[in-house]
Formats: C-alpha cells, sequence, structure tokens
C-alpha cells in the first residue's frame, strides 16, 4: 500500500556521524500535482550535534589539526570514532581536553608535565596539588628569568651611554667591546 507520504532509504543501514543523508519525499495524487511544494526536510540525528571532525574541533579549540594527530599519538587526546570514510570523530570531552591543553601550555605547563595531570585525572584524582607545585616551580623559574632581563636591561641602558671610540686593533665596535671584558 502506498502512502502519501513515503520516505526512500538508500543504504538500510543505521546514521554514523558524520554521515550525508538523502530524504527522498514523494506525494502520490491522482491526477499528479504540478510542483506546488517545494520541502528541505531537516532533523538530527541524535548525538550528531556533539560530534565534531578533526577540522571544526581544531577550529574550535585554535590549533592546527596536526597538533591534534600530534597529541593523539601522544595519548592525550582519542577521537570518539571514525566514521565509514576514516574521518576522525571527536565529542565534547574531546573539545575540553583540548581546550584544558591549551590552557596549560599558555601557563607553561610542557606536554611532559601535562601527561601525568591526565593520567591522574583519568583514575579519579584530582591533580590540584600536583599543579600547585608546578606553578611554584614555574613561579621560581619566572623570576630567574626576570632578574636576568633586568640585569641584561641595565646593561643594553650602559651600552647606549657610552660613546663610540676608534676602534683598536682587531676591534669590531668599542661600544660593546670596551664594557665589562672577561679577564683571560
Amino acid at each position: 500500500m502506498v502512502t502519501p507520504w513515503s520516505v526512500i532509504s538508500t543504504t538500510g543501514q543505521p546514521l554514523q556521524a558524520g554521515h550525508n543523508v538523502i530524504l527522498i519525499v514523494s506525494i502520490c495524487s491522482s491526477p499528479p500535482l504540478p510542483e506546488l511544494i517545494h520541502l528541505k526536510p531537516e532533523f538530527k540525528v541524535k548525538g550528531i550535534d556533539k560530534m565534531l571532525t578533526i577540522g571544526n574541533i581544531a577550529r574550535h579549540v585554535g590549533v592546527r589539526p596536526s597538533a591534534i594527530r600530534y597529541y593523539e599519538r601522544q595519548g592525550i587526546v582519542r577521537p570518539a570514532a571514525r566514521g565509514s570514510n576514516g574521518y576522525r570523530i571527536y565529542d565534547r570531552d574531546a573539545v575540553k581536553m583540548l581546550l584544558f591543553l591549551r590552557r596549560a601550555q599558555s601557563l607553561g605547563i610542557t606536554l611532559k608535565e601535562i601527561k601525568p595531570l591526565l593520567d591522574l585525572a583519568s583514575q579519579g584524582q584530582r591533580p590540584c596539588a600536583h599543579v600547585k607545585h608546578l606553578t611554584r616551580n614555574h613561579l621560581q623559574q619566572i623570576d630567574r628569568q626576570i632578574r636576568a632581563l633586568q640585569s641584561l636591561r641595565k646593561e643594553l641602558r650602559a651600552l647606549l651611554r657610552r660613546r663610540a671610540a676608534r676602534p683598536r686593533a682587531n676591534e669590531v665596535c668599542p661600544i660593546i667591546e670596551r664594557g665589562v671584558a672577561p679577564k683571560l
């Protein structure tokens, strides 16, 4: 029996994230009607709106797809699935993980330091004490770098106050070379 609305499935298989579906709608009437109705059916398969391809997730997080593949090789992030076309498909958890990773790196935490934090979190433990330890170490390192940069600034300002003299034999620039020279 033909119903007024018929939907024809071309594959007969369940939909997977990332697959396009063509919906064919036919209206049966007698006599046939001229083309009066234009349908643009839209529907969502449960869960598809939460799945992203590597390009989409890269744009959303602000990293390159090659970086995501690198993080995969390091075991930091995994695709939720692969489509039949072989494309990686990620869920919102992967987005959260990549945003955490990006934020941690912006704070100066290296991938080598991030990996144990993620391992602790995957075991159900909160790595916050470890994060504080890392933060203290990074803060000390930054303080050392600031002191070194302040010393360099002082030396460069002193260099700018020097007068250019005539170069002696084998001198390139007396402003630099007549500063504090190491004793040999």
